[in-house]
């Protein structure tokens, strides 16, 4: 994570510097007649590091959405290989597909009570912040009530045989949604009968996250936030589930010894165990799909880059 994490912020700071390095030779001096007055050196200095700090954002949204799209593109390629039959080497991150299979006890979800050997149920709402009265309201923001998770021992029949999984496992497909009106016995039973630890998400929590990850017995489940819910708010509700026999691919970290997909605590939110379900062409085709987003999110950032790139020599020197 701190790897990951130092790897942006020196990107950063090369394309600052970079868009110093550019602004400090192309900042038009201003007109006389026409613009203000020239502006002492430390002024104009201020302004090169301000614009490129500035500009060095977009550009660094354009970087790592071309990252993302590259991922994809090569999860894909893992895809490929995992349903032809090949691992990841010990230690290292890869995809697995095929058929998820319980080893453990049948799991009840929650809000819908189907049958799954893994769920995630989060039970939210919106909540408006009050108008001082003056300019626009400010935005609404998503409160989590209550969000849980539940594992049983399970393993993914691949290509070259079974493989555990031991690691809180993040959904990456649509989730269900309800309303209380439809489900409303179910949840009022299974906060009745709960008992929560913590609130919010389990990502925002750094202490409760690592506890769960270091759970290595393939059976995880945690439950965060109130069975007290206001009857007269309208809440969201959602629910992940993945059955047994369901297709899948995992992409997590592999450990040859365990033979088991396992968690990397250090990399976490950038490198999650993931899930998804699908048949081997579904998931394909929503991978490429995935990377074409990033890819033209990328050249959106890229193009407000060049913008400011050569915007801001002709316009910056009317601020100083």
């Amino acid at each position: 994570m701190k790897k990951s994490c130092l790897t942006w912020v020196v990107v950063y700071i090369l394309l600052a510097l970079g868009l110093g390095a550019w602004f400090s030779v192309s900042v038009r001096e201003p007109v006389s007649g026409i613009s203000p007055p020239p502006a002492s050196m430390p002024s104009r200095v201020w302004l090169v590091i301000a614009g490129a700090l500035l500009g060095a954002l977009p550009g660094l949204f354009a970087a790592s959405m071309i990252a993302s799209a590259a991922t994809r593109l090569k999860e894909r390629g893992q895809l490929r290989k995992a349903a032809a039959g090949r691992r990841p080497p010990d230690g290292q991150h890869g995809v697995f597909f095929g058929r998820v299979l319980r080893e453990g006890p049948s799991l009840t979800a929650p809000v819908s009570g189907r049958e799954c050997l893994l769920y995630r149920y989060s039970i939210t709402h919106s909540e408006n912040w009050r108008s001082s009265g003056r300019g626009p309201s400010p935005p609404s923001s998503i409160i989590t009530d209550a969000e849980g998770f539940a594992l049983t021992p399970s393993v993914v029949q691949t290509a070259t045989g079974l493989v555990r999984i031991r690691s809180f496992v993040k959904p990456e497909f649509r989730a269900d949604r309800f309303t209380m009106g439809e489900v409303g016995k179910n949840v009022d039973a299974y906060l009745t009968a709960t008992t929560f630890r913590g609130r919010g998400k389990i990502e925002d929590d750094d202490r409760a996250l690592q506890a769960v990850l270091t759970d290595r017995d393939g059976a995880v489940r945690y439950d965060r936030g109130s069975r007290n819910l206001d009857p007269k708010v309208p809440y969201m509700i959602e629910e992940h589930i993945v059955r047994d026999g369901d297709e899948v691919c995992v992409f997590g970290k592999f450990s040859a010894s365990d033979v088991a997909i396992v968690p990397d605590p250090d990399n976490w939110m950038l490198s999650p165990t993931r899930v998804r379900r699908g048949s081997l062409e579904v998931l394909s085709r929503r991978l490429v799909l995935n990377a074409i987003g990033y890819a033209l999110g990328a050249t959106a950032w890229a193009a407000l880059a060049a913008a400011w790139a050569f915007a801001f020599p002709i316009f910056g020197p009317s601020f100083w």
